[in-house]
């Protein structure tokens, strides 16, 4: 069934835990038997069952989940472009992103974790920062790299000229 081209009707008719299709990146996927083994929960899929889930997958997912997760068999095809706006989403629209890659501020120029929490928190959607923050993948690995992190105590800030250096001294007169 793979090589099928639906249209967004027959994805909603799957909208339960019985039979749960979801779109992603334009391709229809049945993920009725991943519900129970989703680490989110089942709940979080049911919520986006028969409709086009891309925008709430991508910020949270890393690329390569979709083929770890699922079976092969799982890829059902590809949505009708022209259905799917037709489809309506109950999803709230995300807020602008703030800052745009050009108007961001370079990784050299943020001095420690704070700055750089400052800039990510407005390049990314509030959901996907949500979850980031939360770290709802690992509360230990997230702990860790804070507590390292701030144990980097170089601060490579001199104020004086110091590129000709005497280092001759003087002992007990000689």
């Amino acid at each position: 069934m793979g090589n099928k081209v639906l249209d967004a009707a027959e994805v909603a008719k799957h909208n339960s835990a019985d039979s749960c299709w979801v779109v992603l990146y334009g391709k229809v996927y049945d993920v009725t038997e991943f519900l129970q083994k989703h680490p989110g929960g089942a709940q979080i899929i049911l919520q986006l069952a028969g409709k086009d889930a891309t925008d709430e997958f991508d910020p949270i997912h890393p690329s390569g989940t979709l083929e770890d997760n699922l079976k092969p068999e799982a890829f059902l095809g590809t949505i009708n472009p022209d259905t799917l706006s037709k489809a309506t989403s109950h999803a709230e629209p995300e807020s602008k992103i703030e800052l745009t890659p050009n108007k961001a501020p370079s990784m050299s120029s943020l001095l420690n974790l704070d700055d750089i929490e400052a800039v990510a928190k407005k390049q990314i959607s509030k959901k996907a920062w949500a979850y980031y923050y939360s770290a709802a993948d690992d509360l230990i690995s997230k702990s860790l790299n804070n507590t390292v992190y701030r144990s980097i105590l170089l601060r490579p800030r001199v104020f004086i000229d110091c590129t000709k250096c005497d280092l001759s001294t003087n002992v007990l007169g000689h």
